[in-house]
């Protein structure tokens, strides 16, 4: 009985111990193509959304980036919103325990990126 217990209690301790390590802001450790494609698709999902195009350099020099959402057309070809109108996602990578997290900050939805690298930023 008393085995049982320390097992449960080594179970539970070891899940608290990973939970509480604080994720740090990070950047991607290189910039290949497929690591971008992985970046599209992760944030895309997190939106909702069919696709999601970024640049070269995403994650690379800074640990946000705002997305801004596309113009919607309307029936006779015409754009239904103005700029002010639309919202703007922002996302943070983050790197706990070697694990690169990609999260939206308005839902706070997070996804672990496990094929990819990151590193922690360096801090000003």
């Amino acid at each position: 009985m008393k085995l049982l217990y320390l097992l449960l209690g080594f179970g539970i301790f070891g899940c608290t111990n990973y939970k509480s390590q604080t994720a740090k802001p990070a950047l991607l450790k290189s910039s290949f193509i497929q690591t971008r494609i992985t970046l599209e698709t992760a944030i895309a999902s997190l939106l909702n959304s069919k696709t999601v195009k970024l640049a070269d350099t995403a994650f690379t020099l800074s640990s946000t980036l705002m997305i801004e959402q596309s113009h919607q057309i309307g029936n006779s070809e015409r754009v239904v919103e103005d700029r002010s109108s639309r919202s703007i996602d922002s996302f943070i990578l983050l790197i706990q325990t070697n694990t690169c997290i990609l999260k939206h900050q308005q839902s706070q939805k997070e996804l672990i990126l496990s094929s990819i690298e990151c590193v922690a930023a360096k801090s000003d």
